[in-house]
């Protein structure tokens, strides 16, 4: 797998071009250039940090049509400029805000909400799992004879121990498991999943960018504290102590699928957040446009874009989302619902995708 600093300095071999004032797709201005220049050296320099400062690069890959059907509400072909200039504005949602309306996600089972912490959520999670670990699937056959005391756990009659444990603590543990069924795709969370794929390696993205049409890998920065906004195996000392402390069962490695290198973003990729886009079969990045608008400041992305949404909900409307999902950068996550949809009031000062 090559590495994130080699990902980057490949993009100064690229043809960079960004969302300029006139809203087309235009070669980056040399002020640009320079200003892109000092924030990739400042990437490179704190993905070598390993403290509070650190940064992680991961990748998602997409194309055109996927896009298209999630930032617009409309059936015809957006141009690349407009596609890309939405996905600036809304990022790239889980499934969960695009496959279930609000009435039928209000009736889910299990996960109605990225701020679902119910007993009841908790209860589903654990026959989910147990369901995924009875698979016959040769993946999950190996898997379980990896971690013999995980799928004996599930495979037991230990539901109320897991359940009350996990009422204790009413994150990181719950998403711990989260990122268990998401990596299990359809036998797992599947559709109603609120974590959004990424990798750590490029080429895994490259994959999953579908086999036709205009395909993109977007370059996406995760910040620190890691576990306010992610889940990977890379990142188990965060998770592990504590479920081991209340004596619940942990896996070890990558989860299912060691080789996709996965990294599950929390809610969505946060506009605030993506580095920009490359488009595959052409020799071009796309950087996103608000790296050089004020108030944002060279290594700015570091901790979040400051970006102008003060419209989103009405905006959102015109999208394929049905909802989406604000955070306040500190591990609490919200729903946000269209207006026209609904009468629901929050506080807009936090950051929108």
């Amino acid at each position: 797998m090559r590495s994130s600093e080699n990902e980057l300095h490949e993009l100064f071999a690229c043809n960079l071009e960004t969302i300029q004032a006139s809203t087309f797709l235009e070669p980056m201005s040399k002020d640009q250039k320079a200003m892109f220049t000092q924030n990739i050296s400042i990437v490179l320099k704190h993905l070598s940090h390993t403290d509070e400062s650190k940064v992680t690069l991961t990748f998602r890959g997409d194309n055109r049509g996927h896009l298209t059907s999630k930032l617009s509400s409309k059936t015809t072909p957006l141009s690349e400029e407009k596609l890309i200039s939405l996905l600036f504005y809304f990022g790239d949602k889980s499934k969960h805000y695009y496959k279930f309306e609000d009435i039928k996600a209000r009736n889910l089972r299990w996960l109605q909400r990225i701020e679902d912490f119910r007993e009841k959520t908790y209860s589903v999670i654990f026959e989910k799992t147990r369901q995924v670990l009875k698979s016959k699937k040769e993946v999950v056959r190996f898997f379980c004879d990896q971690n013999k005391e995980f799928a004996e756990f599930f495979l037991n009659d230990n539901k109320s121990v897991f359940v009350s444990s996990l009422i204790r603590e009413t994150n990181f543990a719950r998403d711990y498991y989260l990122y268990f069924l998401h990596t299990a795709g359809k036998i797992g969370a599947g559709d109603k999943s609120v974590l959004v794929s990424t990798s750590l390696s490029r080429d895994v993205a490259v994959k999953f960018s579908g086999d036709s049409g205009e395909r993109y890998v977007i370059y996406y920065i995760i910040p620190e504290p890691f576990e306010n906004f992610g889940i990977s195996y890379t990142r188990v000392q965060c998770y592990e102590p504590w479920l081991t402390e209340h004596l619940l069962p942990i896996y070890k490695g990558k989860a299912l699928y060691p080789e996709q290198h996965e990294v599950a973003v929390k809610g969505a990729l946060f506009s605030s957040f993506i580095l920009g886009v490359r488009v595959l079969g052409q020799n071009k990045f796309i950087v996103n446009p608000h790296l050089f608008q004020a108030p944002n400041t060279i290594g700015s992305i570091l901790s979040g874009l400051l970006i102008d949404q003060t419209d989103f909900e009405n905006r959102l409307i015109r999208t394929g989302y049905w909802r989406g999902v604000g955070t306040y950068l500190d591990g609490a996550y919200e729903t946000i619902h269209r207006t026209m949809r609904n009468a629901v009031e929050h506080d807009k000062s936090a950051s929108k995708d």
